[in-house]
């Protein structure tokens, strides 16, 4: 995938949710583990291109369909459940 032009605001946001995910690895710890260390890690559950990729369309005015790539046509999210 190759992005367009790279996007400060979209990297510093990147960088804020896997700080966050990095926080989340310790607060794991310290509760004695409940869940698998390896569902934290940055690698296993955040695309920085993809993510960077989301946040330009969004800049772009996209809607929440394409944002979330949707298939409107197969029916709402709330039939679904």
């Amino acid at each position: 995938m190759m992005l367009e032009h790279v996007e400060p605001r979209a990297v510093q946001l990147g960088s804020l949710l896997v700080r966050g995910l990095s926080m989340l690895v310790l607060v794991n710890s310290a509760c004695g583990f409940p869940w698998s260390s390896s569902d934290f890690m940055p690698w296993n559950v955040f695309d920085g291109k993809l993510f960077h990729e989301k946040y330009l369309q969004s800049e772009r005015g996209y809607t929440a369909e394409v944002l979330v790539e949707q298939d409107v046509s197969a029916g709402s999210l709330h039939a679904a459940q």
